[in-house]
């Protein structure tokens, strides 16, 4: 699967927490193998799943943080959400991680 990168944009929560946007391109039925995706390239793992009919919240471990792996169809978007404020401190190297991926995979579209 193309797993599409497009944003990577770190938006504030009201928690005061970095939540990182992923991308803007994917749909109800793409977000768990995009997800699986995702979880392979950061080394994460599924802690647990929560499928509803409008979104889908994905509790996540990336390291020895937890995160939330979350689509939602308004606005549509695939965002990580920390859980507390030692998770949001990685958010900036997992979008360095997540830019180089995305910068290999331009390259190896040429």
């Amino acid at each position: 699967m193309h797993t599409p990168l497009e944003r990577l944009g770190i938006m504030p929560m009201a928690s005061g927490n970095a939540s990182l946007l992923l991308t803007e391109r994917v749909d109800w039925e793409l977000f768990p193998a995009y997800a699986e995706a995702i979880l392979q390239v950061l080394d994460g793992e599924v802690v647990d799943r929560v499928d509803g009919p409008d979104q889908r919240v994905w509790t996540v471990r990336i390291g020895s943080q937890v995160f939330w792996l979350a689509y939602e169809d308004y606005p549509v978007g695939v965002s990580l959400d920390p859980q507390n404020a030692s998770a949001s401190a990685l958010i900036p190297g997992i979008r360095q991680k997540l830019l180089e991926r995305r910068a290999a995979a331009a390259t190896d579209d040429r």
